[in-house]
């Protein structure tokens, strides 16, 4: 499994996002419609391109989100949302 490219955990009752730092290879992550309420400040995903999580109870989008390198999709919509950090240009 360590070539797994794309993990989709969306529409249950997931409420913290668990560690896949095992997997380097994974470039999509689909954790929308669970009952997330944070965004880890440690990402463990440095090749992540799309990053989904609409739809979850979200209030803040942490630096570390904005510092991934090749993020080319974020998909927060219908999330509670008050606070960009400031890295956000």
């Amino acid at each position: 499994m360590k070539s797994l490219k794309t993990v989709k955990v969306n529409h249950g009752p997931l409420q913290h996002i668990p560690s896949f730092g095992a997997y380097t290879k994974v470039t999509e992550f689909d954790f929308s419609y669970n009952r997330l309420s944070a965004i880890p400040t440690q990402f463990e995903m440095p090749n992540v391109m799309i990053l989904k999580m609409a739809n979850n109870n979200v209030p803040s989008v942490p630096k570390t989100v904005w510092e991934l390198k090749d993020l080319l999709w974020l998909e927060l919509d219908n999330n509670n949302i008050s606070t960009l950090s400031s890295e956000v240009k």
